[in-house]
């Protein structure tokens, strides 16, 4: 945004209206698709700086509970939380919460003498009674390992069709910070984590129960 002399203040589209004015009085022309691709950057780059910015804001530990009976011992859990603003600005859609956080970074060990083939976490908002899950498949945890799982691994890839000399290549890529996908709507205290299920080598399977109450 820039101030007039007027000391009002314009978008990027009255500079762009701007500038093609003063080139016409000049007798300049005007390259319209060079302009188009130049406001396409502008706003790229807007996009990627929100993006870090809220990379760099703090993380926060989240709700969870380790009962006596779970293999998989939560160690540590974190998330990064924002305002409806910074949720508009990341991925261009209306607000319904006035908060969101990601998924969780999460830490685990496994607390057993078995090896861990499979695990499912879940996350709940205690206020709107919504849950996630991500199951963990082919995993080789040893015993006393552990093992991380990230934001990203919450959701699933998006596709993307990337251009090449050979032709449209399309790709799975993990959604970034301006994805939807990335965030969970409400504020950090409301939300809790737990180990819903593992899987072991030997074929057997633990499920938590109704006494792990959420």
């Amino acid at each position: 945004m820039f101030k007039d002399s007027n000391g009002r203040r314009n978008s990027l589209t009255s500079r762009v209206a701007v500038a093609v004015s003063i080139a016409a009085l000049l007798g300049f022309s005007v390259d319209y698709k060079a302009m188009g691709q130049s406001s396409k950057l502008t706003i790229d780059e807007g996009k990627r700086d929100i993006v870090q910015r809220v990379r760099q804001y703090p993380d926060s530990d989240i709700n969870f509970e380790n009962f006596d009976a779970v293999p998989m011992l939560i160690q540590g859990a974190k998330v990064k939380e924002i305002g409806n603003v910074e949720y508009h600005q990341l991925t261009g859609l209306s607000a319904d919460s006035p908060k969101y956080t990601t998924f969780p970074n999460v830490n685990l060990t496994n607390r057993t003498d078995q090896r861990v083939t499979g695990l499912v976490l879940m996350i709940g908002n205690r206020q709107t009674k919504r849950i996630h899950g991500v199951t963990l498949r082919k995993l080789s945890i040893e015993p006393n390992e552990s093992y991380s799982v990230v934001a990203s691994d919450w959701v699933r890839p998006e596709k993307k069709i990337h251009i090449t000399a050979a032709g449209k290549i399309l790709k799975q890529l993990k959604p970034d910070l301006d994805s939807e996908k990335m965030w969970w709507s409400g504020p950090v205290g409301d939300l809790v984590l737990r180990v819903a299920a593992v899987s072991f080598e030997n074929g057997s399977r633990w499920v938590m129960d109704s006494s792990m109450d959420w």
